[in-house]
């Protein structure tokens, strides 16, 4: 696993608190199409955290959690997890910068994310 999904309902104050009070330092930010804004932070152990906030689905009890995973084609990631008959996918998803996202459920509805082209 790469890093850790939190959907959060206001993006700014994630950011900050994560930053600091907890230590965390900004690795990049991107803003993929259709509202959704992401912060991807780091600590000094080398944790990864993805902020992810959507204005259309905005979160109204905390955060929830997902799995990120980088993998080296997200064409392949589609095509393995149809075999595999992995439902509810959502993408793949091109951004500005090059990377290339992908969304999948587990069996108890954890959002699972891969990314081709992540940035560490």
């Amino acid at each position: 696993m790469e890093f850790v999904t939190l959907h959060v309902k206001d993006l700014e104050a994630s950011f900050k608190f994560y930053t600091e009070i907890l230590g965390f330092k900004e690795i990049t930010r991107i803003n993929p199409p259709n509202g959704i804004k992401i912060i991807f932070l780091n600590d000094e152990k080398g944790m990864k955290l993805e902020l992810l906030y959507d204005e259309h689905n905005t979160v109204s009890n905390g955060g929830v959690v997902s799995l990120g995973f980088p993998v080296n084609d997200i064409d392949k990631t589609v095509k393995y997890l149809k075999e595999k008959n992995v439902g509810a996918l959502k993408g793949p998803i091109h951004i500005p910068g090059g990377e290339k996202l992908l969304f999948a459920q587990d069996p108890d509805g954890v959002e699972i994310e891969f990314i081709e082209g992540f940035k560490r």
